[in-house]
């Protein structure tokens, strides 16, 4: 039996795009810091090139200008966020969902601080050219989407009108979580918190 060993061509191909993806997370990585840091106005390319360790030409040669790196920034913390919350929430009952999500949301975001400056409030200190990018308001959209339609089969045992209810005190509690997070409140203070409106919202569900 003869083996389908990859031809010579085809390793330095695959070499040559590991090596590539490697150097984009290190930009990426290197631009996240800096973003967080200085914020979009406060950050130039050179400065993202320093903490990359690489030069401006390198950099260039990925990204066209700092908008373009902004957004892949954006693009690839959100779908990392997402990748991991989405299968734990999947697998939750009705009764741990809000608690999960919420609790979930904040230890990510307490390990990943930096991203949480890019995540949210996306308009702060983003560039228009994000704010209007087609790609991310699709992928905002289909994140979106995703998870109202997994909240909303969990909950599809609860009166519409009671779901309604639930779904607008969880987005305002969330968006409340983040002002927390960004001003560093303890996750041991805002895990007290989320028990509380978690048993609010249950009692709600259940009456």
């Amino acid at each position: 039996m003869v083996e389908n060993k990859p031809s010579g061509r085809s390793q330095v191909v695959q070499r040559q795009t590991e090596e590539k993806n490697q150097r984009l997370r290190l930009i990426r990585d290197a631009a996240l810091q800096v973003f967080a840091q200085k914020g979009y106005a406060g950050t130039s390319m050179a400065d993202i090139a320093r903490a990359a360790r690489l030069g401006k030409a390198t950099l260039y040669y990925y990204f066209p200008n700092k908008d373009a790196l902004y957004q892949a920034v954006y693009v690839s913390g959100t779908n990392a966020y997402y990748a991991a919350m989405m299968p734990v929430l999947e697998a939750e009952p009705i009764d741990r969902l809000f608690r999960t999500m919420f609790r979930f949301y904040v230890d990510y975001m307490h390990e990943h601080p930096d991203f949480l400056k890019i995540f949210f409030p996306l308009g702060r200190s983003a560039p228009m050219a994000l704010l209007t990018s087609p790609e991310v308001q699709q992928l905002s959209q289909h994140h979106r989407e995703a998870l109202d339609q997994l909240l909303q089969s969990k909950l599809a045992p609860i009166p519409a009108v009671k779901r309604e209810l639930l779904m607008q005190v969880l987005w305002t509690f969330l968006m409340g979580l983040n002002q927390k997070l960004l001003r560093q409140i303890p996750s041991a203070q805002l895990h007290v918190e989320i028990d509380l409106i978690n048993r609010f919202m249950l009692q709600y569900a259940q009456e």
